[in-house]
């Protein structure tokens, strides 16, 4: 099995850095993911370590019982679960990763055959085999975070109307955040990202432009009352974790966390699902 096995795994540094439960974690918490991560990828299964504490901690360089307790609350917070049986930390970000690179070189090693067992009468094909096939998506740190397909334009199948409806949405995140232009730019990683969770929003609400910015809003509205996102709680020490394209607009489930949690007009967090209408409702109530 390990003789067909990729020698790496997939890692993506924008989205590990910009993950909500990395940036939260202590520095010896990262260090110990990374660790994990690592020696998890490289066992037989690809994806999962014994829940053998002692081996981990040995792994780990030895922490106290006290460090050891507090690195391993806050990776079961996060990518890390405990398997059914309990026997097993599992990160299943790289399970899915680990499939999908398996599938990927077993479709390449069967194009490969086909190519290689043809008469050499046959004429060779224009293109190589692996040109149209498509590359396996990557998990994030925390396996919460999907990557968006890079285009060379992202501005070029995109209807006007939803570029202007993004461009409100952008100044209105600028406002919030009290972010100015001349120093944080709509730059193409960012427009790229919003685009992505506007068409998102647009296919829960039937194309309506409008209700789909007040849904972006909305999210923004969210990160906007976290003390910790915004710096305003004294551990930060005044950094904050509020950008665009990684903490809030990173991914779908980022951008839904935090039109779900956005203070009502009450003043409470609002769990579950909200309707466009009852976004807007409340978020004009509060400004």
């Amino acid at each position: 099995m390990m003789k067909d096995r990729s020698p790496a795994f997939q890692f993506y540094p924008r989205q590990f850095a910009a993950d909500d439960h990395v940036t939260a974690m202590d520095l010896d918490s990262v260090g110990a993911h990374v660790i994990l991560m690592c020696a998890a990828a490289a066992s037989p299964e690809g994806y999962r370590i014994s829940t053998d504490e002692r081996a981990i901690r040995n792994r780990l360089r030895n922490p106290s019982e006290q460090d050891w307790q507090r690195i391993k609350g806050q990776l079961l917070a996060g990518a890390w679960k405990l398997s059914a049986d309990g026997l097993w930390f599992e990160q299943h970000g790289l399970q899915r990763t680990f499939e999908k690179q398996k599938a990927f070189s077993e479709a390449q090693r069967a194009r490969a055959n086909v190519r290689y067992s043809r008469t050499s009468t046959e004429p060779v094909p224009p293109e190589h085999p692996a040109a149209t096939e498509p590359a396996p998506e990557s998990c994030s740190a925390s396996a919460s975070a999907s990557p968006i397909p890079i285009t060379t334009n992202p501005e070029r199948d995109t209807d006007p109307e939803v570029l202007k409806g993004l461009g409100e949405v952008w100044n209105y995140y600028l406002k919030v955040t009290e972010r100015k232009p001349s120093t944080y730019a709509f730059t193409a990683v960012r427009k790229r990202k919003g685009i992505a969770r506007m068409k998102e929003c647009l296919s829960k609400v039937g194309n309506d432009n409008g209700e789909a910015m007040e849904m972006m809003k909305r999210a923004i509205d969210g990160i906007a009352s976290s003390d910790w996102h915004m710096g305003r709680d004294p551990k930060t020490n005044g950094k904050r974790y509020c950008e665009w394209e990684g903490h809030l607009f990173g991914s779908y489930e980022a951008m839904e966390r935090w039109w779900n949690t956005a203070p009502s007009n009450t003043g409470k967090v609002q769990p579950g699902s909200l309707t466009p209408a009852q976004i807007r409702e409340q978020r004009e109530a509060i400004q």
